[in-house]
């Protein structure tokens, strides 16, 4: 899986030298690993939203980020926690977590047809455990 780097940047323009050298790194591994992947019958998700942005996936980069979307699965990668890490500053692990239990989150969800699940293709509910 990867990221878009074109469309990462235009939801947050910021660390671009950095997302750039993420998304050339990120890309080359996908690349690598895909063909193997598909050989061996193992699913991954199309596309990954957040690689870019981690440590900052909040409630308003994630209602913009879900607009986003392609068709297939996409995997939304958080680091969310009850408390933000000192050893992590530059990352809001309470604003993933906030995010992630967002009204306003779970509202576009819905709005948009979003159907979450997991790599085996189970349907979760909003709120639901993994």
């Amino acid at each position: 899986s990867r990221e878009r780097l074109g469309s990462e940047l235009r939801l947050s323009c910021g660390r671009a030298v950095g997302k750039a050298a993420d998304a050339f790194i990120f890309g080359r591994l996908a690349g690598r690993c895909r063909p193997e992947l598909q050989r061996h019958r193992i699913g991954f998700a199309a596309e990954v939203k957040g690689l870019l942005n981690s440590g900052r996936m909040t409630e308003e980069y994630l209602l913009k980020a879900l607009d986003t979307l392609q068709e297939g699965v996409t995997e939304i990668y958080l680091h969310p926690a009850a408390s933000d890490d000192p050893l992590v500053p530059d990352y809001r692990q309470t604003a993933e977590l906030a995010a992630l239990l967002s009204r306003k989150v779970r509202d576009k969800v819905d709005a948009l047809g979003i159907i979450l699940c997991n790599y085996r293709g189970d349907v979760k509910k909003m709120g639901a455990r993994a």
